[in-house]
């Protein structure tokens, strides 16, 4: 099934905004990050495939929306978590980005509880 996991990625308190030259960095780095990841190993060997990715990045943070293929939300929304973790090494200490929050919602179209037909 496939499943849209929103990561909010915020600066810490006390780091000064982002300016418009940080920010285009920031979209860069996150952009290639998630471009370079095909599939996640899941629990259990599960795969995860990355669909997709869309970057958004304001001068306190950036939002994510992450499209996967996986068998369950919870799978989804670790694996995500994991990649997002790793892609944002480098923005850790160049913009004191962390991610925050992780939200999920089935894609358009996709029946909860029902597998994705290809």
């Amino acid at each position: 099934m496939t499943y849209v996991v929103t990561v909010d990625i915020c600066i810490a308190e006390g780091t000064p905004e982002m300016d418009p030259l940080q920010r285009a960095g920031a979209v860069a780095l996150l952009e290639n990050g998630l471009a370079s990841i095909d599939g996640i190993d899941g629990p259990d060997g599960r795969e995860v495939d990355l669909l997709d990715a869309i970057v958004a990045v304001y001068p306190g943070g950036a939002l994510l929306k992450v499209f996967v293929d996986a068998e369950a939300l919870e799978f989804a929304e670790d694996a995500v978590r994991d990649v997002v973790g790793e892609v944002l090494q480098p923005l850790r200490a160049a913009h004191g980005l962390e991610g925050r929050a992780v939200r999920s919602r089935t894609a358009p179209g996709a029946r909860p509880g029902e597998p994705r037909r290809r």
